[in-house]
């Protein structure tokens, strides 16, 4: 509309694309010269129309802390949404993140990451009266460390007669 009205006046318009924070997409938001001012017929008058907002590109986050991403992120204009997941990383760190790294994005947009919050904590199966092996066996499956004192007692060797954390309890 914009360039039909310049021709329509007896100009020629010169037309410049560039991001804007506060004019929409496809609206003129400067000009040059200014309205009003007088100029020859068949004068260019520039116009600068908005492509919308600013776009960032979204950095690598996987590996990183919380903390930190959360801040860089903000740094670029753009919001965070966080997700605790289980996972073996050590808590606060970011597993995952949507969308992938070098994706442009409009300034103001959310990058959503997952953060791991730990393990998901395990209930501690009863081994009393197990053999040590099968025991240690299945602790360790589970994820547990296993260290074994021998005592004397009339079970027969090498069979589980107590257990710290008692069976039941979440580690």
């Amino acid at each position: 509309l914009a360039r039909t009205k310049i021709k329509a006046d007896g100009f020629a318009p010169v037309v410049d694309h560039h991001s804007s924070r506060t004019v929409q997409q496809g609206l003129v938001f400067r000009q040059s010269p200014l309205p009003g001012q007088r100029i020859a017929k068949g004068s260019s008058v520039h116009i600068w129309v908005s492509t919308g907002l600013p776009r960032v590109e979204v950095p690598p986050l996987v590996g990183k802390s919380e903390n930190d991403v959360i801040a860089q992120l903000a740094r670029l204009g753009l919001k965070t949404h966080a997700r605790e997941v289980p996972s073996t990383k050590p808590a606060g760190t970011i597993t995952a993140q949507d969308p992938p790294a070098g994706t442009k994005l409009p300034v103001h947009s959310v990058v959503t990451i997952n953060v791991a919050k730990g393990p998901v904590p395990v209930a501690v199966p009863s081994v009393i009266s197990q053999p040590i092996d099968q025991a240690s066996s299945q602790l360790q499956a589970l994820g547990f460390k296993v260290a074994t004192t021998f005592v004397d007692s009339d079970q027969p060797a090498n069979t589980v007669i107590g257990q710290a954390p008692p069976a039941g309890q979440s580690s």
